[in-house]
């Protein structure tokens, strides 16, 4: 061994003579000091050189120097101790000061993954490999990410031990001519996809070699994509080496790609079945619309498969299942949503077209009523306002026809004359009214009370407008505030020596012209609000002037009406 002082900013060119009397040197990486190196010369023709910590050595017996990195991430800002880098870029950096063989060994011991920037990362003439110092024989890849947006050109060898996987949207590594069409993994490495493209797009001439239990796509590490993918007019093959490997799924073609499947070695496997168990089939995955169709016998259109099933799907129509069994003329009914599944029914169509059916009058009925043409009937089970309709105008306004006679009220119906918050029945130029004192200035709220009976055709469950015809007798602003509330006369349960008013609320409405001229006050109450009084069932209205009201003078009443609310 011969001992021998260089600086550390220069390094080996990439060759070196037999004669080891001619060696060169060049501008290579950064450094200030000086150091002592050593030049290791073997039997073999070999050469080491370990200067500022970068490894250099030559093939066994050969004359070629090679240059050995680790890529350790571990957090630190960008740093190199020896031959260690924490950072990919400054590690490629110094990588492309070499023309020989690089050896870039992935170590994940500190951050798992390690990862890849985007970016472009050329790997002529570079080895990707995993730790030897961790893997050994305990069958843990290591992991190196390969983010998106970042590709590996000319990569051609991955080996001891490694698992890429790709997170890019588009291709890592494109096959096909030049340097750039073969690729080989060795010594369990493995490739995998997983975020919506291949690892690698084939469009052209190329080669791929699986050795020694190498892998695309291995069980547990997350890959949910094609591996390979090839394009039209690609062509090449797959050697399948001791123990190589393809899973399920992993390669996807074109129609026209020619692929070649070759096995070097009887222990190779394709889609986990043995070589002669037809497992070629498994790992193949071509889009159907990318596999040619021979319609020379079938007289269809398509030449390619997924055309095929389109065309023969369209002219029949589709397929449609049903049950095993069936009831006579019963209607039959859609199951789900995929068109194709049918079920049996209990309405009936008899031979001369007689609709029956034992639940018709439970159906769930239409929540809100579409278009259709003028004179339209519709009837309407349940749900909001229950009833026979006609359509009107021939778009989306129905008329109830079986409604309830409207319910009227005239000042003389009112029964609660003389009561100690009555108010006062008289009349108004000769009209019978019912009168309201200020609420305001006064401080008296007064009510009036009516008495009635639901019509027998109400319909259980529809809504009731209520309208208050009013005038004032001098003011012309401000709101009048009625309170509304209704009593069930229910046998057996209603204590009429009690009041048993269902609270409805206030609703002021703004005087609307002048002194004397009859006004509105109008508003719905849902069925809770008259406790879902039944059809026919008697009830006490009470209409109560509060003290919201803004209007500082006498209010009359003349009419109360109450009708079932169309829609």
């Amino acid at each position: 061994m011969t001992d021998f002082g260089i600086r550390s900013d220069f390094i080996f060119d990439s060759y070196k003579s037999r004669d080891v009397s001619v060696i060169s040197v060049k501008p290579g990486l950064v450094g200030a000091s000086s150091e002592k190196g050593s030049l290791v010369f073997n039997p073999s023709d070999d050469m080491v050189y370990y200067g500022n910590g970068l490894m250099l050595q030559s093939l066994t017996g050969g004359g070629d120097i090679q240059a050995s990195f680790v890529y350790r991430p571990d957090g630190m800002p960008p740093m190199r101790t020896d031959d260690i880098y924490n950072d990919w870029t400054m590690l490629m950096a110094d990588v492309n000061d070499f023309a020989g063989k690089r050896f870039i060994t992935i170590d994940d011991t500190i951050i798992s993954p390690a990862v890849v920037p985007a970016g472009v990362w050329d790997m002529t003439n570079v080895i990707l490999r995993g730790s030897a110092t961790t893997s050994g024989g305990g069958g843990e890849r290591h992991e190196l990410e390969i983010s998106d947006g970042a590709t590996l050109p000319n990569l051609a060898l991955v080996t001891d031990w490694l698992l890429i996987i790709s997170e890019s949207t588009s291709p890592v590594l494109n096959l096909g001519s030049g340097l750039n069409s073969r690729l080989e993994l060795d010594n369990n490495a493995c490739l995998v996809s997983r975020n919506g493209a291949p690892f690698i797009l084939v469009n052209g001439t190329s080669r791929i070699i699986l050795r020694d239990q190498s892998i695309f796509e291995r069980a547990g590490a997350g890959g949910n994509e094609v591996v390979v993918e090839y394009v039209a007019g690609a062509s090449g093959s797959i050697r399948m080496g001791d123990r190589g490997r393809l899973l399920n799924n992993v390669i996807r073609t074109d129609a026209t790609v020619s692929i070649n499947v070759v096995w070097q070695a009887t222990s190779a496997t394709l889609g986990n079945q043995p070589q002669d168990a037809g497992g070629i089939v498994e790992i193949l995955r071509p889009a159907a619309e990318r596999v040619a169709y021979d319609n020379a016998v079938s007289g269809l259109v398509a030449v390619e498969v997924q055309s095929a099933i389109d065309e023969i799907a369209g002219a029949a129509g589709g397929d449609v299942s049903g049950t095993g069994s069936s009831t006579d003329n019963a209607i039959v009914r859609w199951d789900g949503g995929t068109g194709t599944m049918v079920q049996d029914s209990a309405a009936f169509v008899d031979d001369t077209g007689v609709l029956t059916s034992d639940n018709y009058k439970r159906g769930i009925g239409i929540p809100l009523f579409t278009a259709g043409d003028a004179g339209d009937l519709y009837q309407r089970f349940s749900g909001s306002g229950p009833g026979l309709f006609i359509n009107v105008d021939g778009a989306n306004v129905w008329k109830k026809i079986n409604v309830m006679e409207n319910i009227t009220f005239i000042p003389s119906d009112m029964s609660n004359v003389g009561g100690p918050q009555a108010a006062t029945l008289t009349t108004r130029n000769g009209r019978p009214v019912v009168s309201f004192i200020d609420p305001i200035n006064l401080a008296a709220e007064r009510e009036v009370i009516f008495q009635g009976y639901l019509p027998t055709n109400y319909n259980v469950g529809a809504t009731i407008r209520y309208e208050i015809l009013y005038a004032t007798t001098a003011v012309v602003a401000g709101f009048v505030a009625f309170n509304i509330s209704w009593e069930r006369l229910e046998p057996n349960v209603t204590d009429i020596d009690i009041d048993n008013f269902l609270l409805f609320g206030t609703v002021p409405t703004a005087v609307g012209g002048p002194a004397g001229t009859v006004q509105v006050s109008t508003n719905v109450m849902v069925p809770a609000q008259i406790g879902n009084a039944p059809p026919g069932e008697g009830f006490r209205l009470r209409i109560r002037r509060v003290t919201a009201d803004t209007v500082a003078d006498v209010v009359d009443i003349l009419r109360v009406a109450l009708y079932e609310q169309e829609q």
